[in-house]
């Protein structure tokens, strides 16, 4: 009876042991920000083929540094203005197009964007196509061994 009372307490040890060290992470564990800068970072013609069709955009290495605001105030400033869901920010390809010439793209630099963003594209469906005929072609192939395996099994055992 004397060996349950000890392994009671090496549990009861190792637990508070566990809070303390849960208490310590669980304080240590939080972040808080005090200003917030903004950054400028103009918008240019991209080589990410991502959508459907039309140009790509991406923003520029080079950005113009602005105003640094407290927390608060960027909150206060900020709270009447709600969060942009995805179908707001998924641009249309005129829309793409008009971002650029207003940036100072010619049509000849936004066309050879859309020439070279489409060829990626099209790989890419090429590519998608194949490996899912390749897909089909190794899923009818492994149906075909397990029903010639199966034929052997039976056979070999209707031999004996």
């Amino acid at each position: 009876m004397s060996v349950a009372p000890a392994a009671k307490s090496s549990l009861v040890q190792e637990e508070e042991s566990k809070s303390k060290d849960e208490i310590k992470r669980n304080s240590e564990s939080h972040v808080s920000f005090d200003t917030v800068k903004f950054r400028a970072y103009p918008i240019i013609l991209g080589d990410n083929p991502g959508g459907r069709d039309g140009p790509p955009l991406t923003l520029s290495w080079d950005y113009e540094e602005s105003d640094t605001f407290s927390m608060t105030d960027f909150e206060d400033a900020r709270m009447p203005f709600h969060r942009h869901g995805e179908e707001e920010l998924d641009l249309d390809a005129e829309t793409r197009r008009s971002i650029l010439e207003r940036a100072g793209y010619t049509d000849e630099e936004i066309k050879q964007g859309e020439e070279e963003a489409d060829k990626v594209r099209r790989s890419r469906t090429r590519c998608i196509a194949t490996t899912r005929w390749r897909g089909a072609a190794a899923a009818a192939m492994l149906i075909s061994r397990k029903a010639t395996w199966g034929k052997r099994k039976t056979s070999g055992n209707s031999k004996k």
